[in-house]
């Protein structure tokens, strides 16, 4: 942090805002929120306070971070604050600790005010004036406040121990050292941004402009030791860029990571290096980009603290985060993504009369990562046949099982209410789709989901207010909820409780077109009849937004007229679908060559030819004339969306009639691809390899 100047950040906080598009944004935003000074909620705050964490530069140019308290009571504070821009802290550094061999006047200094047990934090940066036997004081050069985001909730208790402290300096990290840093689920950096190479200045300290101390939170596990250097994920934050931009003007860090238990402090500074792309970034859950962490120096000082901190939980952003192991994980199943896996059910619950929610994880390794409204591929045995259905996962990207939510209504349905079970094993593939939601937009949402189509929007609201807590942003959406009336509604209280937590960004519309009796309007419910444009007026919906689109085919069909004759552009709706149906759109969304015939040869994945007939317009898709002839491959969705019934094409052409999910160059979609006319006068000729089952 830096004050002299007249924006509140310096160069690199603001190379990093520009190269990340929030530099305008932060640049408003940063001069109404850093002061030169305390509100008085800040000074209260400190004073309340019974330990502080603190950022200094040593002589020698190092960084370290450090934490000071009041070491005779635990319970009470040990700062005054006489005004808006000066602390007293009436304690001094830890024995051995590098703050108290620098501390003089006119350092420079970095304050992290933190109460773990309400998850409250702010913080300062700050200049010494005095320095005494009994504590220093400071005036503020910039304060602002932090959000709690990744703070874990910690009680603190007085800890009673007959060891005696010590301390060790060191230069390669030792057994211990990775152990807590490798559990760690906290740890604060200092850093700091100097004056440039002045030949006038006499001390390390002059040349140090501003000095920051940050903290930095996740599951355990989310900080990587390999050998002397730490691999630690960024994730989305304020978007100050403190931190990281004082890497970007001066590469070095202080580290502190604490034993909560035992009451042990392990300090580290050395180089860093930022990463903005690396291999594992797709597989880390929340990581934005990562830093390295080079060790110069470390030190331990056992024994410590006069207390020790009980964890309560974890933060909800940490618990929205990734570990090293599970984007490991998550990268060896990758490979993985189109090969069927055993998965468990964690549980069963009805969610309404007729539909069920199944909740599975895999047996081994982690989820497949998936984008809200994809569906999943699954394999069941029925009657001593495989048969093959794909359904769309209601729970949202970064939960911790996939939920599917199957209405009664067919040969996989029932099996799956009448058979499986909270531990019943079945076979599935890797949530695919395009009927996805992009939550970071700023526009709108609209979603019209017509009975079981409630399940791609219960993903996508879900979504939405995870991302809200992850990135402070969130996407308004309006659901409108079709059904026929109280007991054919499902997710009713899950989506009341959504709505309460949205803080206003949802807004849930329920339709019954047969509400029994007992039901008020308004209440209960707030339409009743079928959706139709007089409901559509009330609901005043945005033109401008994007409309999602679920259910029966006619459903569909009819919302996708009403929008249309309420204005709403064609490219504004998007629209998913069960089986073979689509939506018959103002403007076609694909063109077709179709071939009024053509000769097709099927070969088994052995290299054994099944057939070769003539093919007609009259056959339909190249899956249903073969199994018009008896052959049966690998199926699912039969609408070009799951990909379960993907073959070699070995010689041809083919051409689709609807959009569908990207398939290999050399692979096609028999479910709904034809063979594709060609310009000259010979019969067009089509050559398939079947894929093995399963």
């Amino acid at each position: 942090m830096k004050s002299k100047t007249l924006s509140p950040f310096h160069r690199g906080e603001q190379m990093i805002q520009q190269r990340l598009g929030v530099r305008d944004t932060m640049e408003r935003f940063g001069s109404k929120v850093i002061r030169n000074f305390m509100p008085p909620q800040h000074q209260q705050f400190y004073t309340q306070l019974p330990y502080l964490f603190v950022g200094h530069v040593a002589d020698d140019g190092w960084p370290w971070a450090s934490m000071i308290c009041n070491q005779d009571d635990v319970t009470e504070g040990f700062v005054q604050s006489p005004d808006e821009r000066k602390l007293m802290l009436n304690t001094v550094p830890f024995a051995a600790d590098p703050l108290g061999e620098n501390l003089k006047s006119d350092q420079r200094l970095g304050f992290l005010g933190i109460d773990l047990s309400s998850r409250r934090r702010n913080r300062l940066s700050a200049t010494v004036d005095k320095v005494s036997n009994r504590g220093f004081s400071v005036h503020v050069d910039q304060a602002f406040g932090n959000c709690p985001q990744y703070i874990q909730s910690r009680s603190l208790t007085k800890r009673t121990c007959d060891e005696k402290p010590s301390s060790h300096r060191f230069d390669t990290l030792d057994d211990e050292a990775k152990k807590l840093i490798g559990r760690a689920d906290t740890f604060f950096v200092s850093s700091y941004v100097g004056s440039g190479q002045r030949q006038d200045l006499n001390s390390v300290s002059e040349a140090v402009e501003g000095v920051d101390i940050s903290h930095r939170g996740g599951q355990p596990g989310f900080v990587m030791v390999d050998d002397n250097t730490l691999h630690i994920p960024d994730f989305p934050g304020n978007n100050h860029f403190n931190t990281l931009g004082n890497f970007a003007e001066n590469p070095k860090a202080g580290l502190l990571f604490i034993d909560f238990k035992k009451g042990h402090m392990l300090q580290l500074t050395g180089h860093v290096e930022i990463h903005w792309q690396r291999d594992h970034q797709r597989h880390f859950d929340n990581a934005e980009r990562f830093w390295s962490f080079h060790l110069h120096q470390g030190l331990w000082l056992f024994n410590t603290l006069p207390f020790a901190f009980e964890l309560d939980e974890l933060s909800p952003n940490s618990l929205l985060s990734g570990t090293w192991k599970q984007a490991k994980e998550k990268q060896i199943n990758e490979q993985y993504r189109n090969s069927w896996r055993e998965f468990e059910v964690e549980k069963v619950i009805d969610e309404s009369a007729t539909i069920r929610s199944f909740y599975l994880k895999p047996v081994a390794g982690e989820l497949h990562d998936f984008q809200a409204g994809q569906f999943l591929t699954l394999k069941g045995k029925i009657d001593q046949q495989e048969v093959i259905r794909t359904y769309t996962v209601s729970t949202a990207p970064g939960e911790n099982s996939y939920r599917i939510s199957v209405k009664k209504q067919g040969l996989f349905s029932n099996y799956l209410h009448h058979q499986v079970k909270t531990g019943s094993r079945l076979q599935c593939k890797a949530p695919q789709g395009q009927f996805v939601f992009e939550a970071k937009l700023e526009k709108p949402a609209v979603l019209i989901a017509g009975g079981i189509g409630i399940t791609p929007m219960i993903a996508m609201i879900r979504h939405m207010l995870f991302e809200a807590t992850r990135t402070r942003h969130a996407r308004p959406i309006q659901l409108i909820a079709c059904v026929g009336n109280e007991s054919e509604r499902a997710f009713y209280q899950e989506l009341q409780q959504l709505e309460e937590n949205s803080h206003g960004f949802l807004s849930v519309a329920w339709v019954l077109s047969r509400p029994e009796q007992h039901l008020d309007i308004g209440k209960h419910y707030h339409f009743r009849g079928r959706l139709d444009e007089q409901i559509i007026s009330q609901l005043k919906l945005d033109p401008s937004a994007d409309f999602y689109l679920c259910g029966a085919a006619e459903f569909m069909q009819n919302s996708y007229q009403l929008l249309r004759y309420q204005s709403v552009p064609d490219e504004n709706i998007f629209a998913e679908s069960f089986g073979p149906a689509s939506l018959l759109r103002d403007q076609p969304l694909l063109a077709t060559n179709i071939a009024s015939n053509a000769l097709v040869s099927v070969y088994n994945d052995q290299g054994e030819r099944l057939l070769e007939q003539q093919w007609t317009d009259q056959d339909g898709s190249l899956l249903e004339f073969m199994e018009t002839h008896g052959l049966q491959p690998n199926s699912g969705c039969r609408s070009g969306k799951c990909g379960t019934c993907a073959a070699n094409l070995k010689s041809g052409s083919v051409a689709y009639s609807s959009d569908t999910i990207d398939v290999a160059r050399n692979e096609v979609l028999v479910c709904c691809a034809m063979p594709e006319a060609i310009s000259s006068d010979e019969l067009p000729q089509i050559t398939l390899q079947l894929k093995a089952p399963g």
